[in-house]
């Protein structure tokens, strides 16, 4: 069955002549050809900025999930084997009793070059030991794992300790610790003035 429409058109501004435009009815049998999918490969027709940080242009479309998912598993793994830093602030007093218990029970909490029981008992007594003593976890200085304080003594002239506002001279002890097989040691003494 065919149906053919004539339609007359007049042309704007053309010299009066009508045009006529056949018009047809499709025959009801289903179309012949055959829908292809999509090639993967093909540019898309819409194109949206990138800024490039999601974009790695080895993957494949469909292994992008596996490798992000395989990406995020290695990411945990690797932040699990990263040993955590003891805290300083749970050490702290541990090594104030050590230090209240003497020179020896204090180095066995240090890691310094030479005799540690020595250097502690030359160095942290009388006023020094009470300016250690009187520290706080917060009194430390910190450069990554590394806590350092510095106790200062002032002396008159007589070279009896007194209050820095009346001292004529002074000294200093300066305590280094850091983490060392995973546990804060005392890993510096030094002294200055």
């Amino acid at each position: 069955m065919r149906l053919v429409v004539v339609v007359a058109l007049l042309a704007a501004g053309c010299g009066g002549e009508s045009q006529g435009v056949e018009v047809t009815e499709a025959d009801d049998s289903p179309p012949s050809r055959t829908v292809r999918p999509p090639d993967p490969r093909a540019p898309l027709d819409t194109v949206y900025a990138d800024s490039g940080l999601f974009v790695d242009p080895s993957l494949q479309l469909d292994s992008l999930s596996a490798d992000s998912l395989r990406r995020d598993s290695v990411r945990q793994d690797s932040l699990a084997q990263v040993p955590v830093a003891p805290d300083f602030r749970t050490f702290w007093p541990e090594f104030r009793i050590a230090l209240e218990d003497g020179p020896a029970a204090a180095a066995s909490l240090a890691a310094i070059e030479g005799d540690a029981e020595s250097a502690i008992g030359r160095l942290l007594v009388g006023p020094f030991l009470d300016g250690a003593l009187a520290l706080s976890a917060r009194d430390f200085r910190r450069a990554a794992t590394s806590r350092m304080a510095t106790v200062i003594v002032g002396y008159d002239a007589d070279g009896t300790a007194v209050p820095q506002e009346n001292a004529l001279t002074e000294s200093a002890v300066t305590l280094r610790f850091d983490v060392l097989e995973g546990e804060y040691r005392l890993v510096g003494l030094e002294v200055a003035g």
